[in-house]
């Protein structure tokens, strides 16, 4: 998880052994690296700050995760929150509602 973190920008650093400090003054979803999300079904769970942040989003389907009922979960409600997702290919389209 701090791999993607990272990945979009998000500075990290480690202040005690079980303790991260985020310093998120720029993400950049455009930058996400997909190699670990694709592994990471609990990736999904980024899914929501990133839409809340970002207005939209491209994401990458983490492996089955819109048929895992553990992962559907997220997405139905993400949806009851107004979200529109749209699958395309691997990828995931988030949008905010307006």
């Amino acid at each position: 998880m701090i791999e993607i973190i990272e990945s979009m920008g998000v500075d990290i650093s480690w202040i005690e052994k079980n303790t991260l400090k985020l310093k998120a003054n720029t993400v950049d979803p455009e930058k996400i690296n997909f190699t670990p999300v694709k592994r990471m079904r609990s990736s999904v769970l980024l899914f929501g700050p990133l839409l809340v942040r970002c207005k939209n989003s491209r994401c990458r389907s983490p492996a089955d995760a819109l048929f895992a009922p553990a992962c559907r979960s997220h997405f139905i409600a993400l949806e009851k929150l107004g979200a529109t997702i749209t699958k395309k290919t691997v990828f995931i389209n988030l949008k905010q509602k307006t």
